[in-house]
């Protein structure tokens, strides 16, 4: 018999609740890969954001069991408690939906603090520039890129 994870997610905004969902509880699987499932498999009315699934852009930051969290870092079986989860937007912005929150705010600081990205590539150039040997520079800076999303997220905490 599979054995299931209760997820406590908020729906609605401001004035919703609390709604559970029954997913199997598989090995190694993130908090998105379980609200991704939901949202998939059970309820596809469910609103959530995520973006590069690899722990940079923060876009999937969501409240875990209380504390504010990047659903696609944080494995299940680090926040899992007595089998559950619970999920809300963070709450230091205003609601939209369900797992959505109003970022207005957020890329206001951003811009204000020089937070802007100016390519110098286009789409017809040689993709070679983007894949960094693996040489202690290019760690750090990726490294680097990493705890810049991490602080982004502390900025509107």
């Amino acid at each position: 018999m599979e054995k299931m994870l209760a997820v406590k997610i908020w729906r609605g905004e401001e004035d919703g609740e609390f709604v559970t969902y029954q997913v199997p509880s598989r090995e190694n699987q993130t908090v998105l890969d379980v609200v991704t499932e939901i949202q998939r498999q059970v309820d596809p009315t469910l609103a959530y954001r995520f973006s590069c699934r690899v722990g940079v852009c923060g876009s999937c930051a969501m409240t875990v069991n209380g504390k504010p969290r990047w659903t696609c870092r944080s494995h299940v079986k680090n926040v899992v408690k007595n089998n559950t989860i619970v999920l809300e937007p963070l709450r230091n912005m205003p609601r939209i939906k369900d797992l959505v929150v109003d970022m207005t705010e957020f890329f206001d600081k951003w811009k204000k603090a020089g937070g802007e990205f100016i390519g110098t590539r286009t789409r017809h150039d040689s993709l070679r520039w983007w894949i960094l040997p693996a040489k202690p520079e290019n760690r750090r800076m990726r490294r680097s890129n990493a705890s810049t999303a991490r602080c982004v997220m502390r900025l509107v905490m």
